[in-house]
């Protein structure tokens, strides 16, 4: 024995086994399920119904809380087995289950489960059971089923006199990290009368010139000997040998179509009990430079539960791509002369598809294409710095890719000496050239080539794929590196798409011998190209040379109106050095017009209308300002304007001309004097924190809304609706609790009116925190308003009853309605643990294993957003729909605009 091994005693080492399973288990906690024991009989329904025995141990002196994480089934009737009343258990505030636990005790309870898909094939669970040490599930299900479950150990039982009917009995046992596992019923097929059971354990070898399986069959039978077995095999394999115990059984093709050939296998001797292996061996040509999906042998007569796949590569091949399907990578390994990759299987029709080509010689280039993009042509210089991974390379051949055809390329070598000759290939239809260079002297680890290769294309598209710049291309069998510098000169536009997978790196980062490959610049960026991560580059003659945005502030006093005029330009391509300012209405006040830090002196002058006729501009008024030096990066002006009180003022939306995107934000701070703003195309945006006397508003260059502010008659009311915020709470029954709260700007209003949803019940209604008498059933309220307060809050809780949950449930909010549109809102969704959400075709789940992409996909599904527990959803209304998920201890959500009408399916596990 070694230092690290000792010999013990048995019941020593069933000890320390022991304390090691309790010191995880009640690690963080008091409480710990110590053994817990299931079962259940499938009732008619296709529901499972049974009872529980939890085994609990507390080391607490005492009551303690012990959470059932998870419980995806629902429970009743808890009760200890050894006290007169019944168990405490409930929901809490961070557990959807817990149980006060006073010591050690055993739990009983009666269970159920509602099945999460039934097909013709078969019956689905999503079983999620409180962590424990230990868990046994006894299933009692018919005859006509076979039972797969994706954790544990899975064994029929032949007798148990508990039984009272003909079904039979299933035992899972799982282990303390199997509290989430699938089970499927299938129904089984005629087998004479024989139950077997197949656990297929293969291992392919892929050589040069051939593909050797070698399949171990492990068999459990039960009831009657099995004597033949029935090999369905793909046509591309040989069948080599059979083989049980040491013997070699017979056999003959019984039946053959296109593509399976079905086989009658005599065993040398009966195979009975469980853990019989039987030993296939078959062989199939290799196929190399070409995908190949990996032929198939399969037991007839046997009931697939569970395999393994092995793939042996042999160093003298490149394994070029790999594609599972039905299986799930486990690892991989460096053997003597082969790598070797590991995969779960959890389906009979698992497949491995592959492509392989024969290793050549490394060779490790390092590459940098220089790339200057202009609006018809392109211009790129592909340097090459070569070296040899091991030992010696006379020879070795590169592609020019196609996008290169019919162009004069130019080649250099350093050092001269090194090359023999060199020749480039003719084109062939859409097939690139191929370059191929022999060498005087060889390339070896320690000596390196270095080629430059230019070249120039005339006439190219607007949209090129990044494949087609670089000059020089080497196999995937090399270690190769390629960096991009991309450019385009001045005043035309250089647009990027599908970057996303793309790498980008400084510069400044980059080894100095790579930095060399480009010869960028240090503030430069370039990309690193990948042969399966290719992206778009769109150029183009720049129209407009910079983004801009307005910010257009109007303040409002009692006798006059004051204009603060903010424009922030960001150039784009080339230097700025005039910008144009257009209003939509004109006015004889001047604009005082200034420059930011930014900008140190600016000249600004009000366009005639014969000026403005020229640039085809009708109406309003046009400011231009002139920059006293151009400019290449951002700056910012700011105007103001001191007008005269009158009523009804046309609101001039301000924008800046031939720009390339342009945002107008109108803010109108009305806290000296309040004004109405009327318009029916504005978008209000939030009321800034702290500024509730500002509003804002959104509005586009494209289309302009036509808008006034009028000051407000001294008997005129009316009231403005912000913000509303609906927080709805679901039960399984039906039963639903809404929290309704509305930020409301009253103009002397004295009552506003509240519309009800039908059948809604009334429990609080609340003005700025006071409580208001209320109609428990009624169709509409009438709320009085404080007239003095500007800002008033209305809040409201109400329930409403619906049917209870069904297996598919479409959900609507049901916010109640004022007699003033709310300008944004939200709304919050709670719903039962036993339920998951699905929205605008997305699921989103609690429990992976639970979920309807885990039931589609199995394994490999995978979920594009991470739901945590105790989530919240809000759904997000505005040009574009979009969602965003939050926790609830976590970040607050952003206020989203009610636009129109939505809903949100719900299904539930139980």
């Amino acid at each position: 024995m070694t230092d690290d091994h000792r010999i013990m005693k048995r019941e020593e080492f069933e000890k320390l086994i022991g304390q090691g399973r309790a010191q995880s288990t009640n690690t963080g906690r008091t409480a710990s399920i110590q053994q817990a024991r299931y079962r259940a009989r499938l009732r008619p329904d296709d529901v499972f119904q049974g009872t529980a025995q939890l085994n609990i141990e507390s080391a607490a002196e005492q009551a303690t809380l012990l959470p059932l994480n998870p419980l995806g089934i629902v429970i009743n009737a808890c009760a200890w087995e050894d006290a007169a009343t019944p168990a405490r258990v409930g929901r809490t505030r961070q557990h959807p289950a817990a149980v006060v636990v006073n010591e050690q005790r055993l739990l009983n309870f009666e269970w159920s489960l509602r099945p999460t898909a039934n097909r013709d094939r078969g019956i689905e669970f999503a079983f999620a059971l409180p962590k424990a040490v230990t868990t046994t599930l006894l299933l009692e299900i018919p005859q006509k089923f076979q039972l797969i479950c994706d954790r544990g150990v899975v064994t029929p039982m032949t007798q148990d006199p508990v039984m009272m009917s003909d079904d039979r009995l299933w035992q899972i046992e799982l282990g303390p990290d199997a509290d989430n596992f699938l089970v499927q019923l299938v129904a089984t097929r005629d087998t004479s009368n024989k139950l077997v059971f197949l656990k297929q354990k293969q291992q392919w070898t892929v050589g040069r010139h051939a593909v050797d399986l070698l399949a171990n069959l492990h068999l459990d039978v039960y009831d009657n000997p099995l004597d033949r077995l029935q090999l369905r095999v793909s046509n591309e394999l040989t069948l080599q040998d059979v083989t049980f115990s040491n013997q070699r059984a017979s056999w003959q093709a019984i039946h053959s179509d296109e593509n399976i050939t079905l086989y009658d296998v005599k065993l040398a001797s009966d195979l009975v009990g469980q853990g019989q292996i039987v030993q296939v061996t078959c062989r199939a040509p290799a196929v190399v430079d070409a995908p190949w999906q990996l032929p198939t042998v399969e037991v007839g007569n046997a009931f697939w539960r569970d395999g393994t796949t092995s793939l042996v590569v042999a160093d003298s091949l490149q394994l070029v791509d790999l594609q599972p399907s039905g299986l799930r990578y486990r690892t991989h390994e460096k053997t003597s002369g082969a790598t070797s990759y590991s995969f779960d299987a959890f389906s009979p029709d698992a497949a491995l598809q592959l492509q392989v080509t024969y290793r050549q010689p490394k060779l490790v280039c390092r590459l940098g294409t220089s790339t200057v993009l202009q609006a018809n042509s392109c211009s790129s210089e592909t340097t090459a710095i070569l070296t040899a991974a091991t030992g010696e390379v006379f020879e070795f051949e590169c592609a020019v890719p196609a996008s290169w055809n019919g162009t004069d390329i130019q080649f250099t070598f350093s050092p001269e000496s090194m090359v023999s000759s060199h020749q480039l290939t003719s084109a062939t239809n859409s097939n690139g050239r191929k370059l191929i260079v022999r060498l005087a002297q060889p390339l070896t680890p320690e000596r390196s080539l270095t080629m430059k290769i230019t070249g120039l294309r005339r006439g190219i598209r607007r949209r090129v794929s990044s494949n087609m710049l670089p000059l020089l291309t080497f196999s995937a069998s090399h270690d190769t590196q390629h960096y991009l510098w991309l450019r385009a000169p001045r005043l035309t536009r250089m647009e990027i798409a599908n970057d996303h997978h793309a790498q980008r790196i400084a510069v400044a980062e980059l080894s100095p011998e790579a930095q060399r490959l480009t010869n960028a610049p240090m503030n430069a960026s370039v990309y690193v190209l990948q042969p399966d991560h290719n992206f778009d580059i769109r150029t183009r003659l720049s129209d407009a040379s910079f983004a801009g945005n307005i910010r257009y502030t109007l303040v409002t006093s009692p006798d006059a109106i004051q204009e603060v005029i903010t424009a922030s330009c960001t150039p784009i391509a080339g230097e700025l050095d005039t910008v144009y300012i257009h209003f939509l209405t004109a006015h004889d006040e001047p604009i005082v017009w200034r420059a930011t830090t930014e900008v140190s002196e600016i000249t600004a002058q009000k366009l005639t209308v014969e000026e403005q006729q020229a640039r085809a501009l009708e109406g309003g008024e046009t400011w231009k300002i002139s920059l006293n030096a151009p400019q290449d990066t951002p700056f910012t002006v700011e105007g103001t304007r001191q007008r005269n009180y009158q009523d009804d003022i046309p609101i001039a939306f301000p924008t800046l001309l031939a720009t390339e995107t342009q945002r107008g934000v109108l803010v109108v701070d009305d806290s000296l004097q309040p004004v109405i703003v009327d318009g029916d195309d504005l978008r209000p945006l939030p009321p800034p924190a702290g500024t509730a006397s500002t509003r804002e508003f959104v509005y586009s260059a494209n289309a302009l809304p036509a808008a006034h502010l009028r000051w407000p008659a001294q008997n005129a009311a009316r009231l403005v609706v912000w913000n509303c915020a609906l927080h709805s709470a679901f039960e399984t029954n039906g039963r639903a609790v809404h929290l309704a709260e509305f930020q409301v700007e009253n103009f002397g209003a004295s009552q506003v009116e509240l519309k009800m949803p039908d059948g809604a019940t009334i429990l609080a209604l609340h003005v700025n925190e006071q409580p208001l008498a209320h109609a428990p059933q009624t169709d509409s309220q009438t709320i009085a308003l404080p007239t003095q307060a500007r800002w008033v809050d209305v809040s409201l809780r109400f329930e409403t009853r619906e049917a209870g949950l069904r297996w598919l449930t479409q959900l609507e909010p049901s916010l109640p309605q004022l007699n003033a549109q709310p300008a944004n809102g939200t709304w919050t969704v709670e719903y039962p643990n036993q339920c998951e959400l699905l929205l605008a075709g997305r699921q989103l789940s609690l429990d992976e294993r639970g979920s309807f992409m885990y039931r589609l996909f199995g394994p490999f599904a995978r979920h594009a957003f991470a739901v945590k527990e105790n989530a919240r959803l809000v759904e997000r209304v505005s040009d574009n729909t979009a969602f965003q998920f939050f926790s609830a201890h976590g970040e607050q959500p952003s206020i989203m605009v009610i636009g129109r009408k939505y809903t949100l399916a719900l299904a539930w596990s139980a």
